[in-house]
């Protein structure tokens, strides 16, 4: 009697698991953050991050459904819309595609994006007038003020012999007499987002850790490894403030746990 009892919990778990992996994995997650700002007050940015070509719903539905609701003024994408290690990227055109007829996008490259399906991707996002910020910055203006959009390509563009120096060259700030946002997919680089001066940096990559627990947070994060120190959310050293979006897609472990899908909604007042 006393060894069923002790089955009881073990049961419950796997009954309870198939549950629980469908909602982390398709449940999504809104997170709002506030940015203190006189001039640009009443801006709303839609941070989106690692889709890995995943699906939500038919003609990608469940999700526009909730950014419509949320209504922004701009949406920024940080990386890997497809999966370099599955062919196909049409999921990723669909929700792009609906995005690009009712508001301003700009997105960047992570390192999935740089393989065979972000190649066939890339020109069909050129003609749906997707912002690709391939190093390169942009003038955003709201109610008239503007607003420095820098977006890099992730280091693995880089030959592996300059890699680091080449990206922290990248990371110039053309106008320091504006608000300065940089778009850039690795969190692990915050140092360096510090150092050149950026107002907001917008990252993903970390997937949230994977496996989120309680008092720990993330599990293991992509160039990052165990218990990563950017995971998700926000991080601030002096004037810059970094956010980490947990994504929304899954790469080379297909699940998530206790680590829904996220938009992170950012409001300036």
């Amino acid at each position: 009697m006393k060894k069923k009892k002790r089955l009881y919990p073990l049961l419950s778990l796997m009954l309870l698991l198939p549950f629980l992996l469908y909602h982390g994995n398709n449940a999504l997650d809104i997170t709002t953050f506030e940015i203190p700002s006189d001039e640009l007050s009443g801006l709303r940015i839609l941070h989106l991050s690692d889709l890995h070509n995943k699906s939500f719903g038919k003609n990608q539905e469940k999700i526009i459904e909730k950014i419509n609701e949320i209504k922004p003024d701009l949406i920024v994408f940080t990386g890997d819309l497809v999966d370099g290690r599955r062919k196909g990227h049409q999921n990723a055109l669909t929700l792009m595609d609906i995005l690009s007829r009712n508001y301003t996008v700009y997105r960047v490259n992570g390192n999935h994006d740089f393989g065979d399906n972000g190649y066939a991707l890339k020109p069909k996002l050129d003609e749906l007038h997707i912002v690709t910020l391939e190093n390169a910055c942009d003038t955003y203006y709201y109610n008239d003020i503007p607003v420095q959009i820098k977006g890099v390509d992730d280091p693995i563009s880089y030959d592996r012999a300059n890699r680091e120096p080449e990206f922290k060259n990248s990371l110039e700030i053309l106008d320091d007499t504006v608000y300065n946002i940089l778009l850039s997919h690795r969190p692990e680089h915050f140092n360096d987002y510090v150092e050149s001066g950026y107002d907001l940096v917008l990252t993903g990559h970390a997937h949230g850790g994977q496996l989120r627990l309680p008092m720990l947070g993330g599990v293991i994060a992509p160039h990052q490894g165990i218990l990563p120190a950017y995971d998700a959310g926000a991080y601030t050293s002096g004037p810059t403030t970094m956010i980490v979006s947990r994504g929304l897609g899954n790469s080379l472990f297909p699940f998530r746990l206790f680590n829904n899908p996220e938009l992170v909604v950012i409001d300036f007042k």
